[in-house]
């Protein structure tokens, strides 16, 4: 299912066959941004009312809400039992989902938090601040484990979907960074000539932009461009999301249109599938589905996330060292110790040696 968020306050939401299940207005002003779990059949919605929504997908009826100290600018799902809520006072909110408490606030932010992603692993996440910086959370601990500062307020960030790479939009640039490496340095960047309002991973090589000129494009990690289409009315592509094998655009002319990443070739192909609102689109959920390349398994998500971890911990300075210790409420905890001792499969294996080998620079760079 396919769920649009627009300026009017609605939810819009289509099937396989893109037949449009429901429409009708949620909040009182513009939806910011919308998420979906499909394995729960969760919809989370958020906006301008300073509200957070909760609907099951299943009787397609609201099934809770909570209050937010301010805008809601982002959400993601952190696994299956977390929400993670961004908001224009700078702060993001970790909602449990049993009964939709609010269990921490992570601080740190001056300012808006444009966006906020979660790691595959479900243990980390990266948040974008008009104070122009790039933090990434450590979940299972509750703090800020690293901040890298950008040229420019970063607008998004996303994650690739085996964990290993992460972009981030400032204006018109897309930098694209890998973590196993260092994740203060970019690996590629591209630039365009007006303002990226969305782009995400297609897999681990290539990544998709969207601009408010309304041109999409396809590109390599190698900074080559594989793909362009320019919407012949100039409409602005407000949002991009995932739907198995294919990409879905939400644009601000009420348009939402659909291609088979297979099948990206001549910048002239029609979409595959098109369908129409009266609406300002805003905003799409994030289905939460099998791209084009193969995902990482937990255990090789995790490893990623234990590479960004000790590259933080090496890294941190007086910043971070002050922040207060937050601890996620214990059945979180207890899931990510027993990630940690699963040591008999062939992966585990290669992760404790990587681990390894990450200590052991870091006892190098410290006798230096």
């Amino acid at each position: 299912m396919i769920v649009c968020g627009s300026y009017e306050g609605g939810l819009h939401g289509w099937d396989e066959a893109w037949a449009l299940r429901f429409s009708f207005v949620a909040h009182t002003g513009c939806v910011r941004t919308v998420a979906v779990l499909k394995s729960k059949k969760l919809l989370v919605s958020g906006g301008d009312d300073e509200t957070m929504r909760i609907f099951s997908l299943k009787s397609l009826k609201q099934i809770g809400e909570a209050a937010c100290s301010s805008t809601v600018t982002s959400l993601a799902f952190c696994g299956e039992g977390h929400v993670l809520s961004a908001c224009a006072d700078g702060t993001i909110k970790v909602w449990r989902l049993a009964d939709w408490a609010c269990v921490h606030v992570l601080g740190g932010h001056k300012g808006s938090v444009p966006s906020v992603a979660s790691h595959p692993s479900g243990r980390m996440a990266l948040s974008t601040g008009v104070d122009r910086t790039l933090r990434l959370w450590d979940l299972t601990a509750g703090r800020c484990a690293f901040i890298t500062r950008t040229k420019g307020a970063a607008s998004l960030a996303r994650w690739s979907a085996d964990g290993g790479r992460f972009l981030a939009a400032i204006g018109g640039l897309v930098q694209v960074r890998d973590v196993t490496k260092s994740a203060s340095e970019t690996v590629v960047a591209v630039d365009h000539d007006t303002r990226v309002l969305d782009a995400l991973f297609l897999d681990a090589e290539t990544f998709v932009t969207a601009d408010a000129a309304g041109v999409l494009r396809v590109w390599t990690v190698g900074g080559e461009r594989a793909w362009l289409r320019r919407r012949p009315d100039g409409a602005r592509v407000k949002a991009l999301a995932l739907a198995g094998d294919a990409l879905v655009a939400a644009t601000s002319d009420g348009v939402v249109e659909t291609w088979r990443i297979r099948e990206l070739g001549d910048a002239d192909d029609p979409p595959e599938a098109t369908a129409v609102v009266s609406t300002r689109l805003t905003c799409i959920a994030e289905c939460v589905t099998e791209p084009g390349g193969r995902r990482r398994s937990p255990a090789e998500a995790a490893t990623a996330a234990a590479a960004v971890s000790s590259e933080a911990d090496s890294a941190s300075g007086p910043e971070q060292k002050e922040k207060k210790q937050l601890k996620l409420p214990r059945k979180a905890a207890a899931a990510a110790a027993a990630t940690e001792q699963q040591k008999g499969s062939a992966t585990e294996r290669r992760r404790m040696r990587l681990k390894a080998k990450i200590r052991d620079k870091n006892n190098k760079r410290r006798r230096i």
